[in-house]
């Protein structure tokens, strides 16, 4: 993903459909990593009574999903 970031960064300003591929792209790769993660991780750290620490990292996707949001938002 960073790699990602990294290529959305490097690209010129007329590159609207390059960006919004990066962009969709990076939207996909977090998505599925907190797919995962909520679905697998956090139960499993529930059961092994750490809900808060789930909790937590649950609640910082969230932020996650709001900044994706917001970047696909953006003008490309």
């Amino acid at each position: 993903t960073l790699a990602l970031f990294d290529q959305l960064e490097a690209t010129a300003d007329d590159a609207a459909t390059t960006r919004a591929g990066l962009v969709m792209k990076i939207k996909y790769a977090l998505s599925k990593h907190a797919l995962q993660e909520e679905n697998v991780v956090y139960p499993v750290m529930r059961e092994a009574n750490e809900a808060h620490d789930a909790d937590e990292l649950n609640g910082e996707h969230g932020y996650v999903k709001t900044y994706l949001f917001d970047l696909n938002e953006m003008d490309k």
